[in-house]
């Protein structure tokens, strides 16, 4: 097994990770300590190689053809994934106003600008990052209690 020293790229902070590989593949991570910037991994730098490898990662537009929480859906194409968002973003805006409408941006970051954008043409002031889980919101926690 070998073991390759990294900086995590899940957020900006890029945090110092040992990744143990084997044929290839991500056996394992883990935050590289003595390094102190970090003092480790954050909960989404330590499910890398969830991340990575998950079956279940969804690659391609889907949509429900079943009941509620029947797990049955189809693949569709983008064209359709997009007119289906509009269609129901619409909706909800017309029905519950704007700023009932949460934009939501994870990972990868590269999007962000024009969700950002999305959110304010469509009205709503409700834009949100997974910012608030990863070590940035840590660590102005421990500066600002100690």
């Amino acid at each position: 097994m070998e073991k390759k020293q990294i900086f995590c790229g899940i957020c900006s902070t890029g945090c110092p990770m040992d990744v143990y590989v084997e044929d290839g593949k991500v056996v394992s991570v883990e935050g590289r300590v003595e390094n102190g910037k970090s003092r480790g991994l954050c909960s989404k730098g330590a499910a890398s190689k969830q991340y990575l490898y998950n079956e279940e990662r969804i690659l391609y537009p889907m949509k429900r053809v079943g009941e509620r929480g029947s797990g049955a859906f189809e693949r569709i194409s983008w064209e359709e994934a997009y007119d289906l968002i509009e269609e129901n973003l619409n909706r909800v805006k017309e029905r519950y106003g704007a700023k009932s409408v949460v934009f939501y941006a994870g990972y990868p970051k590269w999007y962000r600008p024009a969700l950002l954008r999305l959110a304010n043409a469509f009205g709503s002031q409700n834009y949100c990052t997974e910012s608030s889980t990863c070590f940035q919101a840590s660590d102005l926690a421990w500066k600002s209690v100690y």
